[in-house]
């Protein structure tokens, strides 16, 4: 079945093109399936060992957690491309194959610089993954721009002698899945401001409702509380510029 080429129009014979193939005319890669072709590209660029390591470092700490990066690896994963519903929000990417997390299976495609998949031009050592979920199966009629390779870093840690995983995109350097569960101190030191607030709303209404000399007392509890929330908002917001 005849069918063109995404980048310069040329006419291709199906039958004689499956998988990742150059189109003989242009050299642009585009990946035939079926006898359809799509755009085949990879994204150019990925965070260091360092940068990924300290995102883990990061989602840590936010989580509450003791645990360390240990041992890592990035795997380019092979997404289809599809548009957003009526031009709003990301592109969405679902993967092309099968992975051990279902958050990984569909994810957000943020603008980012790409290049054709090109097998002889990958990066030294690069893992990647070829496609084995067909297309048709993954569309559910959305419109597919391309099929893309994204670079996603897999952080192994252990934490309180368990092991486990973290998952993160390479090259924008954000959490996929995976990780420790954020612990309930965390949790606390996030209610406790919440509830200063509430005590403070509380205390001012009893200082308006209350005759003398509770009014007073409610009218100090009120200012005291919100002194304290207040101040603890304005240290969060100053250890989050730094």
């Amino acid at each position: 079945m005849p069918w063109h080429c995404p980048h310069c129009a040329a006419r291709l014979e199906a039958a004689s093109l499956e998988g990742a193939v150059p189109c003989p005319w242009c050299g642009s890669i585009v990946y035939a399936e079926e006898g359809d072709g799509i755009p085949h590209r990879i994204v150019s660029s990925c965070r260091s060992e360092t940068e990924i390591r300290r995102t883990a470092l990061d989602c840590f700490r936010r989580r509450g957690s003791p645990g360390e990066p240990g041992r890592l690896g990035v795997v380019y994963v092979p997404y289809y491309v599809f548009e957003s519903t009526a031009g709003a929000g990301p592109w969405t990417g679902t993967a092309a194959v099968g992975l051990p997390s279902a958050d990984l299976v569909t994810i957000p495609i943020y603008g980012t610089d790409t290049r054709w998949f090109d097998p002889a031009a990958l990066p030294e050592g690069a893992n990647v993954m070829e496609a084995s979920r067909s297309l048709e199966s993954a569309a559910e009629g959305r419109t597919v721009v391309e099929l893309r390779h994204v670079p996603i870093a897999l952080v192994s840690y252990e934490e309180r002698g368990e092991p486990g995983s973290l998952w993160i995109d390479a090259d924008r350097g954000r959490v996929l899945a995976g990780g420790p569960r954020r612990t309930d101190s965390v949790g606390a030191r996030r209610a406790f401001p919440r509830a200063l607030w509430g005590a403070a709303g509380a205390a001012g209404f009893c200082g308006l409702v209350l005759p003398p000399p509770w009014s007073i007392w409610g009218a100090a509890g009120s200012a005291i509380a919100f002194m304290l929330a207040g101040s603890g908002q304005r240290r969060r917001a100053a250890r989050a510029a730094r």
